[in-house]
């Protein structure tokens, strides 16, 4: 395991009274069950990619932390020093990095990585704006992009080294990056089709 890990599984949820969820099972249950739900969409990747996805952010030492001093002190507030990340912008980062810009990627693709990330990122808190009145993007701040966009290299570094760290932990003991990968490319064919049976779908109410 990672060397940022000291201990030897990683936590999606700790009870106080001791019960734990080993994230790989908690990603797995959820894959299941978002499977269920969109297959009769045809949209079956698409929701096992978003499930894979969506609590990457878990996968790092300082969400980990985080986790173990809530649950040995649930009646307390967080004290200074533990670290509370949230988690679930490191997936949709990572949705937007590995697939939006993907060179040569396809408008289907494009919409796919959208649709992913933006459920990723709104998993607890709902969605963003994309574009505010002031033409910032409340998204991509919330995913930490601007900094990286922008040319904050301080931030930009504290960032980056939390989501590499997300992605290696995630990797190794989740899911490999290459099972993602191929989710996204049949996720982008269904998103494709269905975008084209809605287009040719005849309006609600409308009479043959």
């Amino acid at each position: 395991m990672d060397t940022h890990f000291s201990q030897t599984q990683v936590y999606a949820h700790i009870s106080s009274d001791g019960r734990a969820q080993i994230l790989k099972e908690h990603i797995e249950s959820v894959v299941r069950l978002c499977s269920k739900a969109a297959g009769r969409l045809g949209l079956l990747s698409l929701a096992r990619l978003t499930a894979y996805l969506h609590d990457m952010g878990k996968a790092t030492a300082d969400f980990q932390k985080c986790l173990t001093w809530t649950a040995a002190n649930p009646d307390k507030p967080l004290q200074k020093g533990v670290p509370h990340p949230n988690h679930a912008p490191i997936g949709a980062r990572f949705a937007y990095k590995r697939f939006f810009c993907r060179e040569g990627i396809s408008e289907a693709g494009k919409r796919t990585a959208e649709l992913v990330a933006l459920c990723v990122y709104g998993h607890h808190a709902g969605l963003p704006d994309c574009l505010d009145k002031t033409g910032a993007s409340p998204f991509l701040n919330g995913i930490e992009l601007s900094a990286e966009l922008c040319g904050d290299s301080a931030k930009s570094d504290s960032v980056c080294k939390l989501y590499e760290e997300a992605v290696s932990e995630y990797e190794k003991s989740i899911c490999p990056l290459s099972t993602l990968d191929e989710l996204f490319d049949n996720a982008a064919h269904e998103v494709e089709r269905f975008m084209d049976a809605m287009r040719v779908a005849p309006p609600a109410g409308s009479v043959d």
